[in-house]
């Protein structure tokens, strides 16, 4: 299949009805978008990957709220750093003493669910921060065959719209019309397979994310029932 100029595929581009090359421009604009959405997903979860392992262990290796708070300088600009900072704050104000501003030693077993309730929280806000866009492509993946579908029952109707002009049910007249509404059929699945792949590639990514981050707390959350919880 040629894509030359003068080949027979931009002739046919080029001589498209209106509908069919609103239908196609569409898809092309959603093909670009979800093509930038794919490059930014995957340098941030591959940059994740290899940061949030490593915050992990050494989350797992603390035994005391001083190695914690060393852990969180160290990572403070990652997605494991930010959750532990958050959390690790949450927990400061839950010690301080409304009335004297002084830090208790203690924190009772309702206060301490309170802190688990929050941390919970935390990783939750930190996951759903990640899933940004990630409907876009969702929803790329679901729309686009049916805008491709639409400009494929929108060609048959010309085609048939040039039998009723032409008189004649010959192929030199029918072929035009059936030709792009297999052309618009082609773009939306073009849109929609590459989405749906990475679409579901994402949120298993995403997953393994949420599942590191909840190791992590669960590590912190030992740490501080050992040390705080009377």
């Amino acid at each position: 299949m040629s894509f030359s100029a003068g080949s027979p595929i931009i002739n046919l581009l080029m001589s498209m009805d209106w509908m069919s090359t609103v239908v196609v421009l569409i898809l092309l604009m959603m093909s670009i978008v979800c093509g930038a959405v794919v490059l930014q997903k995957y340098r941030s979860f591959v940059e994740h990957k290899k940061v949030l392992s490593l915050f992990v262990t050494e989350v797992q290796r603390s035994e005391s709220l001083n190695d914690l708070m060393t852990v969180g300088r160290e990572f403070h600009d990652t997605i494991g750093g930010t959750m532990l900072g958050a959390t690790l704050s949450d927990l400061k104000k839950m010690m301080t003493d409304h009335t004297t501003k002084e830090l208790r030693s203690k924190i009772s077993h309702e206060e301490f669910e309170f802190f688990v309730v929050r941390a919970n929280q935390v990783v939750d806000k930190a996951v759903l921060d990640q899933e940004e866009y990630l409907p876009l492509l969702g929803t790329s993946a679901a729309v686009s065959p049916l805008i491709g579908l639409f400009g494929t029952v929108w060609g048959i109707i010309h085609a048939f719209l040039n039998i009723s002009i032409e008189k004649s049910a010959d192929l030199a007249v029918v072929a035009p019309g059936i030709a792009e509404a297999l052309i618009t059929t082609l773009a939306g699945l073009v849109v929609a397979i590459p989405a749906l792949i990475f679409f579901h590639y994402f949120s298993n990514e995403l997953r393994k994310i949420e599942q590191q981050l909840f190791v992590a707390v669960d590590s912190m959350q030992a740490i501080v029932r050992k040390t705080f919880v009377a």
